[in-house]
């Protein structure tokens, strides 16, 4: 598993991107919402931390996947603040899981391709 502290950095952003969300909008009492909130916008993350335990991935590959989830986080919030107005933003968000599934494929991709070794595990059996 990747080095420990790097997971809890990238799993923390999500609650840091929806208080910067929260302050930019001047709602501060909406961060009593930050709990159910940061499920929203981590389970991607979380979803992906099981699956690269059961599967026991590179720790290179799940910083990546991992830091690609963030990457598209930071996109869509960013431009939910810029085009949207503060009542319309939560319709935005129905955006961000197909969005991660897609920076998660694209992460596997590249991993793929800079490692070509660790992404083809051979099964022994063959």
């Amino acid at each position: 598993m990747a080095r420990h502290w790097q997971v809890a950095v990238l799993m923390a952003f999500p609650a840091l991107v929806w208080i910067g969300m929260d302050v930019s909008l001047g709602n501060h009492a909406a961060l009593a919402l930050l709990l159910p909130n940061y499920l929203f916008l981590s389970a991607p993350h979380w979803f992906y931390l099981g699956v690269a335990a059961l599967q026991r991935q590179p720790s290179g590959l799940t910083r990546l996947a991992l830091l690609a989830l963030n990457l598209s986080l930071l996109g869509v919030a960013l431009w939910l603040r810029l085009t949207y107005l503060p009542a319309e933003i939560s319709m935005g968000w129905t955006l961000y899981l197909p969005l991660a599934a897609i920076a998660l494929l694209l992460a596997h991709v590249a991993y793929a391709r800079r490692h070509p070794a660790e992404a083809r595990q051979e099964d022994p059996g063959d």
